[in-house]
């Protein structure tokens, strides 16, 4: 069997089987002896003794029986190999396998060089000197969970946003949170305030149009460059733990002069 018990299904049901009938004949005897003789299991050392052999025998003849079973099993394998052979046996053939016949290579077909087609190619297009470029326009909303943050590249810099937490009543909440770009300062409308640097508390703006005084700004201009972004608090979910914050931001950068 290839160092494992069984080898197949059979022969665990052939086990359960065997064993299933052992338990049910000793099960079987014991009752049946307890019924015919009340007292057998009853009279101490005597009872045992006569009741004994009805509890080995059955058990020892599975055992022989399941002993010489398999001692038989390779002579009976042998004995139905040499019955159902092919030669006593056509239908029991394998189909032979038909001759492969070499087959000569096709020769190679040679080609005639297409005509040249000329397609045509566009250039990406460049800015002029001097005009400004955009990098990043960006309108996007998140939801972050109370405690959490979220964070993820927005233009050039990384933005992280913090929620730290909602204070306030139903209707009136307003979110601790706070945000980072890389060391720039933001700055809060009139009705946000700001305990500490870029923290604010934010009340809730879900109409979709934009409340120049509930949100938080973070802008920055020079020769080269034009940079503005804007946050609001688009709405509060404390069932599920999360505020959805929505921001706007806008990058654009002058074409190096070549």
């Amino acid at each position: 069997m290839s160092g494992r018990w069984f080898s197949n299904r059979g022969q665990i049901v052939q086990v359960f089987c065997a064993v299933f009938s052992m338990v049910v004949t000793t099960v079987g005897t014991i009752i049946a002896l307890s019924v015919q003789y009340p007292d057998i299991f009853k009279t101490g050392v005597n009872g045992i003794q006569l009741g004994l052999p009805f509890i080995i025998v059955p058990m020892a003849i599975v055992g022989v029986w399941w002993l010489v079973f398999q001692a038989m099993m390779p002579i009976f394998d042998a004995i139905t190999r040499h019955v159902f052979s092919e030669t006593r046996f056509p239908e029991f053939r394998s189909e032979a396998k038909p001759p492969e016949i070499a087959v000569a290579p096709a020769p190679a077909t040679v080609l005639s060089k297409p005509a040249s087609v000329s397609i045509p190619t566009f250039e990406a297009r460049k800015p002029k000197l001097d005009e400004f470029d955009p990098r990043d326009v960006t309108i996007r909303e998140v939801k972050i969970n109370i405690g959490s943050y979220w964070e993820d590249k927005v233009g050039s810099n990384t933005l992280r946003i913090t929620i730290l937490g909602v204070d306030g009543i139903p209707g009136e909440q307003l979110v601790s949170v706070s945000f980072s770009n890389g060391g720039g300062m933001f700055y809060g409308g009139e009705k946000v305030p700001s305990p500490r640097v870029n923290q604010f508390a934010m009340p809730e703006r879900n109409t979709g149009f934009q409340s120049e005084e509930m949100c938080v700004y973070n802008f920055s201009w020079s020769d080269t460059h034009i940079h503005f972004f804007v946050a609001r608090a688009n709405g509060i979910d404390l069932h599920n733990r999360e505020v959805a914050i929505n921001f706007a931001n806008v990058q654009l950068m002058k074409a190096p002069k070549e």
